[in-house]
């Protein structure tokens, strides 16, 4: 069975300063009555804005 979530939108973004601008994100999607299932706020392990190989 299809899980719900798969049904809405979602949003994904990678670089949002802090939760405060993820917060009006999902806010904007209200304002603009736009479902919002599920909002990724990084596909990436980063370790301070780094980008990471298996060498490190």
């Amino acid at each position: 069975m299809t899980p719900y979530l798969d049904f809405g939108f979602q949003n994904c973004r990678c670089g949002y300063r802090d939760m405060f601008e993820v917060a009006e994100m999902v806010s904007n999607y209200g304002v603009a009555q736009i479902p919002l299932e599920v909002a990724f706020t990084d596909v990436d392990y980063v370790d301070k804005r780094r980008v990471s190989d298996k060498a490190r």
